[in-house]
């Protein structure tokens, strides 16, 4: 899943700038002996059945002193509930929507439903390799307006990478991994007229970001035992992620959101905690300009791994067996 409020609004909705691309995520994949956690930034290179009950986020959007009288700093506090299942090994689909508690102005209300539909294309267990395709639908009209949910739908192709590091014949390597995702929002309503005049237009946008992990939990299974019994479970990383407006940007003019124009994004650190069933983590959004937020957000997130809870019923694909179907570049290549 991904999570994205889909819209940067001009004046009461400035705060939704940080979270305009990729956003809090969730879903954790295993590719051989690796576990890639579900970061906060974006989403997870695979497959699997997860229930996010729910991930959170805070920001503290930027001000905008082109309205009269000047609007404030918005600060917005995102629920986000998001549910995956997996239809074979290989195959997944997903729903997912937030909830919105907005200051300054005020705003509360649901930001409307997701679904996507994520397969597997590419997966060498040995390499810890892993490529995924996917849609998302961000369904118009399901949610409140005065929460910032659009009522037009906007598709979102999207690719996935993901790349563990323990086939390296360094032992300190091995714990390190990678992830990348890269979107393409397109909005099905790309302009709103109002007796003729443009009122409104909803860019086209691409997201994109990374992840830089280390873990300790690949370390104590695999390369050398660490105590406190904490480390264990520990996986620490950096991660990041844009949004940069690509067409139907339209004219900068007065009382639009500082930064429409402008690539926006988060930087920061994450820590996450990986149980045998479950996740914790926590993530520093720090803003990379000013358009993206006045200061540092937080998102957190629990995440319950359905497979682990319940291998035998909710836990496993619903057609198939256990082991990927998918193509395997190695394989083909010694081929």
């Amino acid at each position: 899943m991904s999570h994205k409020t889909s819209l940067v609004r001009a004046g009461a909705f400035a705060a939704a700038a940080i979270f305009a691309g990729i956003g809090p995520a969730t879903a954790h994949t295993v590719i051989g002996q690796r576990i890639f956690p579900a970061t906060l930034t974006i989403d997870d290179p695979g497959v699997d059945d997860e229930l996010s009950v729910p991930a959170f986020a805070y920001s503290y959007g930027p001000s905008n002193p082109y309205t009269f009288p000047p609007v404030g700093s918005s600060q917005s506090y995102e629920f986000n509930f998001f549910y995956g299942k997996r239809i074979t090994a290989d195959l997944e689909v997903s729903i997912d929507s937030t909830f919105l508690h907005q200051i300054n102005p005020r705003a509360n209300g649901w930001e409307g439903i997701e679904t996507e539909v994520k397969n597997q294309i590419m997966v060498n267990n040995e390499h810890e390799f892993v490529v995924t395709l996917a849609v998302a639908e961000a369904w118009g009209g399901t949610g409140n307006p005065n929460a910032g949910a659009p009522q037009y739908t906007t598709i979102t192709p999207k690719a996935f990478i993901g790349k563990g590091f323990g086939d390296m014949e360094t032992e300190w390597l091995r714990p390190f991994a990678v992830t990348g995702e890269i979107d393409y929002d397109v909005p099905t309503v790309p302009s709103v007229y109002t007796n003729g005049i443009l009122t409104q237009q909803n860019p086209t946008t691409v997201d994109y970001g990374f992840t830089v992990q280390y873990s300790l939990q690949y370390m104590n299974a695999y390369v050398q035992e660490l105590n406190p019994e904490i480390l264990r479970h520990l996986v620490f990383d950096i991660e990041a992620q844009m949004t940069t407006p690509v067409s139907n940007i339209g004219p900068s003019m007065i009382n639009n959101v500082p930064g429409t124009h402008q690539t926006t994004g988060v930087v920061g650190p994450g820590l996450y905690y990986l149980a045998h069933d479950y996740e914790l983590g926590i993530y520093g959004a720090f803003p990379i300009n000013q358009a993206s937020g006045k200061h540092p957000g937080v998102y957190a997130i629990v995440d319950f791994f359905l497979d682990d809870l319940f291998p035998n019923t909710l836990g496993k694909p619903i057609f198939g067996g256990l082991e990927s179907s998918a193509f395997d570049p190695w394989h083909a290549f010694k081929q």
